[in-house]
């Protein structure tokens, strides 16, 4: 059994709609937590394809500088970064 959200947040008829659709994907054979959580993932991947790479780069840097040794880190080494979508790139190395 899933929750539709809380009683203050959700109406009775927005309930009920939600309530509806659950159903008719239950007939259609669809288990409702993979649903949920493919189309969070949907979401997620979308909401990060809206970034640029200069944006989770900076936010890259703004969360981990505080933990580098280096002292000649760039204060502002991101300017020559051009606007690209992140869903095209691949990561394929990830830092320890």
């Amino acid at each position: 059994m899933m929750g539709l959200g809380p009683l203050h947040t959700i109406s009775l008829s927005a309930a009920r709609e939600q309530a509806a659709l659950c159903r008719k994907l239950l007939f259609d054979g669809v288990n409702l937590r993979v649903h949920r959580d493919q189309k969070r993932a949907e979401d997620q991947l979308e909401q990060a394809n809206q970034k640029t790479f200069k944006e989770c780069a900076t936010q890259y840097i703004e969360d981990n500088k505080a933990g580098w040794k280096m002292r000649n880190t760039p204060s502002n080494g991101l300017q020559p970064l051009k606007p690209m979508p992140t869903g095209l790139l691949v990561i394929w190395w990830l830092p320890k």
